[in-house]
């Protein structure tokens, strides 16, 4: 990491409303951890997609192109794409997440579960836009054979604003997208799922204080920092804060920073949406022939759509 990106993540910590990029949520603890969150029983969101892979992954697959180059962004634990690639067929299948042990042991428990399909993976940040030459540079001589759908299940998408979502995807060189997201929904279902009782959303949160000591030699106690979920009627968005229990200085390679009691550093946003608002960005971001498969209980839905290159 640079001395200008370090200045960046820092600058952050220390403006009025202290944030930090969501990636720092996401070693692989995290990974682990956020996993947990899936199996939580009021956390709907991964239950309700995989429960519209089983009832409508046929009906999908006859949107999409075929025989394509499916990149899959966030993969994680690669659990989603080892569902829909049996119904979707592609040709090549590339992963693409943040660096850890756990994105590799995923990715190679994937290849042996599908020995026939070329499998790739990339460690990269695409936060700030993917870049899919990485992605022709897999494919080589295929390119022109292989159309680029992208997978981007969880409603990460939800992780960026409106109109950061819309930029996003309108940069995007895709020929198609299946892509997931968490519909709005009554306050209270939301905070339940983002305050679970066994306090595993509150591990993978204050976790990101450990990455960050690791990447910036800050030194954060986590014992000392709460877990706090609040709706934001007003943006539509669920957010994560870390809580400073008391008054505390942190050190860095740049000097000291201030915490005050109850003072807060925002660690993540995820926006809920309805039907029209998110095919409005998707038209927006020049996708056409939408498609939207919703969960029975208007909770949950997945989106296909294509774009003329």
């Amino acid at each position: 990491m640079t001395e200008v990106e370090i200045k960046k993540i820092l600058n952050g910590i220390e403006a009025e409303q202290a944030s930090l990029p969501t990636r720092y949520l996401y070693d692989n603890l995290g990974g682990i951890l956020f996993e947990a969150i899936t199996e939580l029983p009021k956390y709907n969101a991964t239950r309700d997609e995989l429960d519209i892979f089983r009832e409508k992954l046929d009906r999908i697959a006859e949107v999409l192109p075929e025989n394509a180059c499916l990149i899959d962004l966030g993969a994680g634990s690669c659990r989603k794409a080892a569902h829909v690639i049996p119904s979707l067929q592609p040709s090549r299948y590339v992963a693409v997440d943040l660096p850890s042990d756990f994105f590799v042991q995923s990715v190679t428990s994937l290849e042996n579960k599908f020995p026939d399909l070329i499998v790739n993976s990339l460690t990269v940040d695409f936060s700030n836009g993917f870049q899919v030459d990485l992605v022709r540079k897999l494919q080589g001589d295929s390119s022109s054979q292989e159309p680029l759908v992208y997978f981007y299940p969880g409603s990460t998408i939800g992780n960026f604003n409106p109109d950061d979502s819309m930029n996003f995807l309108k940069n995007l060189k895709a020929d198609g997208i299946l892509v997931g997201v968490d519909l709005i929904k009554s306050p209270e279902v939301l905070l339940d799922a983002y305050n679970d009782s066994l306090g595993v959303t509150a591990a993978f949160n204050r976790n990101a204080l450990l990455h960050l000591n690791r990447d910036l030699g800050t030194n954060f106690n986590v014992d000392l920092w709460g877990h706090q979920a609040i709706y934001n009627d007003k943006q539509s968005r669920i957010e994560m804060h870390l809580v400073s229990l008391k008054d505390q200085i942190i050190e860095s390679s740049h000097g000291e920073i201030s915490f005050k009691k109850d003072q807060t550093i925002h660690t993540e946003n995820s926006y809920k949406f309805t039907i029209e608002s998110f095919s409005e960005i998707l038209n927006k971001a020049g996708f056409n022939n939408l498609n939207s498969f919703v969960h029975s209980t208007n909770r949950y839905a997945m989106f296909t759509a294509t774009k003329d290159l």
